[in-house]
Formats: C-alpha cells, sequence, structure tokens
C-alpha cells in the first residue's frame, strides 16, 4: 500500500491482551528490507470481549487519502473460535475507525461454518465494485467470493465456495488455507496456500478466472516448500 512518500505496511503482533496491528514505513528508494517501525503501540487494537478481540489477516486497500482494511477478528475462544470479517478506515495509517459489527459474520449455518478470515480485497474500477475473496473453515477449508458497492455491505456469490480442495488425489485435496487474488489486464489470478493432512503447509497454488467466481486451477503446485 503507498501513503504520501512512503511506503507503508501493517504487521500483525500478538501481545498477552490481543493480537494488534503495528505500523511501519518504507522510503521509495530503499529496499524492502529497511524497515523503520512506527512508534512503540499499536495503531489499532482487538475489542476486550467483543467479537474481535483479537485481530488476524487482513487486506488494505487506498483511495485518495483515505485507507480501507478488512480483516479477520476473532473472539479470543480457543476452544471453539469463532471468526468474522470486519472493516476499518484511516486517513493517515495510525488513527483507525472501526465498524461495530462485522461486515461478514460466520454463521453455522453457511458452508464455512465459525471461521471465516483471511480476505483479499480489490476495487474494479471498471465496475465500480468492490470484489473479496476469503477462506472458510480450518482444515480442508474453501476460498470464498462475494462483492460490494460501497465495502461494507456483501453480497456472497451464489455458488459459493467458488475454489474448493481438489477432490480424487489432487495435490490440494487436503484444504486450501489462504488466498490473494490480482487482477491482470481483465484475468484475476489467485495464488492460494495448501493445507497437509496434519495442518501444516505444502505449497502454493495457482487459479485463473474470467469473472472471480469460476476459477480454472493450475494442474500443479507452483512454489513447493522448501524447494528453492
Amino acid at each position: 500500500m503507498f501513503l504520501s512518500t512512503n511506503y507503508c505496511t501493517l504487521s500483525t503482533g500478538k501481545t498477552i491482551a490481543a493480537i494488534i496491528l503495528g505500523l511501519c514505513f518504507l522510503q521509495p528508494q530503499l529496499i524492502a528490507q529497511d524497515w523503520t517501525i512506527y512508534g512503540s503501540e499499536p495503531v489499532m487494537e482487538g475489542t476486550p470481549g467483543g467479537w474481535d478481540e483479537e485481530i488476524l489477516s487482513r487486506s488494505i486497500l487506498q483511495f485518495d487519502d483515505t485507507l480501507k482494511m478488512w480483516y479477520a477478528g476473532f473472539d479470543g475462544d480457543y476452544g471453539s473460535p469463532q471468526v468474522s470479517i470486519g472493516y476499518a478506515w484511516s486517513l493517515d495509517g495510525l488513527a483507525w475507525n472501526k465498524n461495530i459489527s462485522p461486515v461478514i459474520h460466520w454463521s453455522a449455518e453457511i458452508w464455512y461454518g465459525t471461521m471465516i478470515w483471511h480476505p483479499t480485497v480489490i476495487f474494479d474500477d471498471d465496475a465500480n465494485l468492490y470484489r473479496m475473496w476469503y477462506l472458510g473453515g480450518w482444515s480442508n477449508g474453501s476460498l470464498g467470493y462475494a462483492t460490494s458497492t460501497d465495502g461494507v455491505n456483501w453480497f456472497p456469490d451464489p455458488e459459493n465456495p467458488v475454489d474448493a480442495p481438489t477432490p480424487d488425489g489432487g495435490w490440494d485435496i487436503d484444504g486450501i488455507r489462504f488466498g490473494t487474488v490480482l487482477v491482470d489486464d481483465g484475468l484475476f489470478k489467485c495464488w492460494y496456500g495448501q493445507e497437509t493432512t496434519g495442518g501444516g503447509f505444502a505449497g502454493i497454488g495457482y487459479a485463473t478466472s474470467v469473472d472471480g467466481s469460476t476459477w480454472i486451477k493450475h494442474p500443479e503446485i507452483v512454489i513447493q516448500r522448501g524447494v528453492q
């Protein structure tokens, strides 16, 4: 994400009380590892006792002078975790204003159950539409898709999940863990992690789509764990 004359990033860090977000900056002329941490306090914290007591993965876009963040909020109950997707905005990347309620809530009655997280959001200028892809579930996870005109009110795709583990012995049969989506000349491109049976990480897969909903997977893993 780009802010003023500096690049900046929001990183997740865990404290005793909550998972928080910290901010660090990178001057444009510096290489990627030369980050300067901004201050010693988090720029956004989870809400004690709230639906987002701990803050997990997030996706950030910049519109003019406003930064918009979609993040996964965890209620802190490790015995029966409930994770939803929230929204916050900021004018400087330091002071964030959170939506009180999730913009996409977990539901035991829906395919993703009590865990919906790892959002990745883009804004489609041609369609004047926000597009979000997210991970549903924990083990044997799948990828969901939703659209919005304002970034707050989201409409899930009726075909969800739009990308699921490959059946019948596919390399990602044990589950999808997360995904990142970019659009390149009208083609949506997704890179996603794959879960192993034991809950580990096997590597990264690749898929493409012309509409964000129907995906064609590359048949092989594109980056394998432990292979340079």
